[in-house]
């Protein structure tokens, strides 16, 4: 069996309710009083005290097909190559010769329209990695920076395609100034692996070793979500509680609301820029299937012994307590995890204890 410590990244969304608002508040944070005042005085039955043969009927969990995908070779090569070009320190670089065409580059760039003063949205990056040849760039952009030395900044007058897939920017002359910072190393070497500061990290074999790891980590993380969509489509919903899904949707509302007031817009504004939705409903959505996912998990759990006893959480709840330097839970639950209760958290490990016990059923087959 895995850590038992409480991944976060099972399914992030699960986390705007609590566990999602560790670390100091904004003074400033746009919560909605009214959802601040629900929150506080709603009483909530605690999941693992609800009487689940009223809520739903589980499919067989212990059987879900789920397609387990391996990094292939050409995908670890890729992102070696992806973190060697970003990583790479400065002594390693080349700053002494002009570009040619195969290089990989970084460099910073910033487009406007012909006539405009004000670069044109995507068209600003810095620190940008650019293989000479490759294609990436509209025409006439990677030939503009052949011969261009490290340090020098060029203007690159250019036509977009009339096929552009952008209609604002498709057939538009603009000018590109573009400033190369420095050359890439054409391949990595040992010492070049030993400088990105990686742990046991020591040559390029352990470099690629250390990203195939990683990889994997990703792999994990999506197996993760299959699993809990597995179980959700293969379980049948007969009432989900009335006073979770309030609670559910309340703490997502004070997330979003706070994310809200962090890039100064409104909520709605916010739900519909990044998600493309009315607020209210894809918060209403988000509130059910949250539900359903620690309803879910939960009953696996009490049909388990995957449950969180009260000795098991204060335990748990002592140790990241104290490897956070927090004198007692009490303290940590208030000021890191900014009031997230104990319940909140019994929720969280006895969600990780299920995708634990369910991956391994699976990898076991």
């Amino acid at each position: 069996m895995r850590s038992k410590k409480i991944r976060l990244s099972v399914l992030a969304v699960c986390l705007m309710l609590g566990l999602s608002a560790c670390g100091a508040k904004e003074e400033n944070s746009g919560v909605d009083v009214q959802d601040e005042e629900k929150l506080a005085s709603a009483v909530i039955v605690p999941l693992h005290e609800r009487n689940m043969e009223e809520i739903l009927v589980l499919g067989d969990y212990r059987n879900l097909k789920i397609d387990q995908p391996q990094p292939t070779q050409e995908e670890i090569d890729y992102y070696s190559q992806f973190y060697f070009q970003r990583l790479c320190s400065e002594e390693f670089v080349i700053k002494d010769r002009a570009v040619e065409v195969g290089d990989a580059i970084n460099l910073d760039y910033s487009g406007k329209k012909e006539g405009e003063t004000e670069p044109f949205e995507g068209g600003t990056a810095q620190n940008q990695i650019l293989t000479i040849g490759s294609g990436q760039f509209i025409p006439g952009f990677e030939d503009g920076l052949v011969g261009v030395m490290p340090g020098e900044t060029v203007d690159l007058n250019l036509t977009f395609p009339e096929d552009y897939h952008s209609e604002e920017l498709a057939g538009a002359k603009v000018v590109f100034t573009c400033t190369v910072n420095h050359i890439l190393p054409a391949e990595m070497t040992d010492e070049i692996a030993a400088g990105f500061g990686l742990p046991e990290v020591t040559d390029v074999a352990s470099f690629k070793a250390y990203i195939e790891n990683l990889m994997k980590s990703y792999v994990e993380e999506d197996m993760e979500a299959a699993i809990i969509d597995a179980l959700i489509a293969q379980t049948t919903y007969l009432a989900i509680p009335e006073d979770m899904l309030e609670n559910k949707a309340a703490g997502i509302r004070d997330q979003l609301n706070q994310y809200a007031a962090q890039t100064g817009t409104s909520l709605e504004d916010y739900v519909a820029s990044n998600y493309s939705a009315d607020a209210e409903e894809f918060i209403s959505n988000q509130a059910e299937e949250i539900s359903r996912i620690f309803l879910t998990c939960q009953e696996i759990a009490n049909r388990e012994n995957l449950t969180v006893s009260d000795e098991d959480l204060e335990e748990t709840l002592s140790s990241y307590a104290t490897s956070l330097g927090y004198e007692d839970v009490d303290t940590f639950l208030t000021e890191y995890a900014n009031g997230a209760t104990r319940e909140e958290y019994r929720e969280q490990i006895m969600l990780t204890n299920v995708i634990d016990f369910l991956t391994d059923i699976i990898n076991n087959k």
